[in-house]
């Protein structure tokens, strides 16, 4: 039998399965303090992978300010919406606007996602490399990134 197949399953569903932790702690985090289900999580993710695209891309920033840049506007960008339209929400509704919430992250889902294909178009956007590093791990190649990636999805984990 080749080992090698479920050997690169095990690494590729670990270095994987940390950036989806990574978005769960944070929709879990979302979910504790606020009371509700964000179901416009991933468009902030979103938002944050293109942030360090452009970032990266265009304006040819370092691969961990690029990641920097796209942390800070993902988090202005949750600001923002928590001030414009969280705040009066929970001002109006005052104890049963978990509901209303509801509604709200569902159309907000809707409403950004269609921004995204109106302003970028249904183009994929993607960085093939940041760093031009691999490591060797039970045979198979791993890039810098994933490697990367995966460590700080466990540092964020790590610090909730």
């Amino acid at each position: 039998m080749d080992w090698t197949i479920p050997q690169n399953l095990v690494v590729t569903g670990l270095l994987r399965g940390g950036l989806y932790a990574l978005m769960a702690v944070g929709l879990a985090l979302v979910f504790g303090v606020m009371n509700i289900c964000h179901f416009a999580h991933g468009e902030f993710y979103v938002l944050g992978a293109y942030a360090a695209y452009f970032a990266f891309v265009t304006y040819g920033l370092n691969p961990m300010l690029a990641i920097i840049v796209a942390a800070l506007l993902s988090f202005l960008a949750g600001a923002i919406t928590d001030r414009l339209l969280f705040h009066p929400l929970r001002k109006r509704s005052k104890g049963d606007w978990v509901m209303n919430a509801f509604l709200l992250t569902a159309g907000l889902s809707v409403v950004i996602q269609s921004v995204y294909r109106l302003v970028f178009g249904n183009r994929y956007y993607g960085i093939t490399e940041y760093w031009h590093a691999t490591f060797n791990i039970f045979g198979m190649t791993v890039s810098a990134d994933r490697m990367m990636a995966f460590a700080i999805a466990m540092a964020a984990i790590r610090t909730r």
